[in-house]
C-alpha cells in the first residue's frame, strides 16, 4: 500500500490523474513477474488474453522488453483494442478456431503466457503454443479448473501465479506517467460517482467494453461518451 501511495504521488506529479485509474492489477503482475523471470532485459515471444486484465499485462510487457506479442479473445472489440495497443498479432479464438496453428507447430513457438481469464480452453490454447521450458504465468483466477497436465508435464511448462505485492505498483505507475506505455486506449468510458449503475452496466458489456472508469473528481454531468465504444 506504501508502494500503492508513493506511485499516485509520482504519477499526479508527471501525468494526468485518470491515468492512474487506468493502472490494472494485471499490469503490475505483469511487471512483478518479469521482473522475477527475465530481469529488465527480458527478449521473448509472449501470448495474452485482452480481457480487462490482459491489456494491462501486454502494456507491462512490451514496456520492459522487445517482446513480440500474441492476443487472444472472443472479442473483437477487444482485439481491437489490443491491436491500437500495439499488439503484434490478435486471434478471436471463437470466430477463428485454428487462428493459433502457426504458434502450436514444433511443439509450441510462445516462451512466456500471460493467461487473464482463468478459462480452461484458453489455458489449453496456451500450453498448446508454449515451446518446451516456456513459461505459462497464471493472472486470471477461479475455481477448480481442468489443467493440461500431461502436456504441462511432458513439455517441463514452469507454471508461476502472479500476486502483484511489492514495489511493482511504483514501477507500472512510473512507465505511465513517463509515457512509456499508454493504457488509454483501454479505457472504455469514465462516469461520475453519481452514475455508478451505468457505469458497472456498461463495463458488462463485454461485446464493447474493456476498463470503466468511475471518476469521483466531480458529480453529476454525463460520461465521456467520446470514449465509449
Amino acid at each position: 500500500r506504501k508502494a500503492l501511495a508513493l506511485a499516485a504521488e509520482k504519477l499526479n506529479h508527471d501525468g494526468p490523474e485518470d491515468l492512474l485509474q487506468a493502472v490494472g492489477a494485471a499490469e503490475v503482475s505483469a511487471a512483478q513477474i518479469l521482473t522475477t523471470l527475465f530481469g529488465r532485459e527480458g527478449d521473448y515471444d509472449a501470448p495474452l488474453r485482452p480481457a480487462a486484465p490482459g491489456d494491462s499485462s501486454r502494456l507491462a510487457v512490451t514496456g520492459v522488453s522487445r517482446a513480440s506479442t500474441l492476443v487472444t479473445d472472443i472479442q473483437d472489440a477487444t482485439l481491437a483494442v489490443a491491436r491500437r495497443m500495439g499488439a503484434d498479432h490478435a486471434v478471436n479464438t471463437r470466430t477463428d478456431p485454428d487462428g493459433l496453428a502457426p504458434w502450436r507447430e514444433g511443439r509450441g513457438q510462445i516462451d512466456l503466457v500471460f493467461e487473464c481469464s482463468a478459462a480452461a480452453p484458453a489455458i489449453a490454447d496456451a500450453v498448446a503454443c508454449l515451446r518446451p521450458l516456456g513459461t505459462l504465468v497464471q493472472v486470471g483466477v477461479a475455481g477448480p479448473t481442468a489443467l493440461p497436465l500431461n502436456v504441462m508435464v511432458g513439455k517441463e511448462i514452469l507454471f508461476v501465479g502472479s500476486q502483484r505485492f511489492d514495489v511493482e505498483f511504483a514501477e507500472a505507475v512510473q512507465m505511465i506517467g513517463s509515457r512509456a506505455i499508454d493504457p488509454t486506449p483501454m479505457i472504455t468510458a469514465t462516469f461520475p460517482a453519481d452514475q455508478a449503475h451505468q457505469a458497472f452496466e456498461t463495463a458488462r458489456d463485454r461485446a464493447r467494453s474493456v476498463k470503466v472508469q468511475i471518476t469521483f473528481a466531480a458529480q453529476g454531468g454525463q460520461p465521456n461518451k467520446e470514449t465509449i465504444a
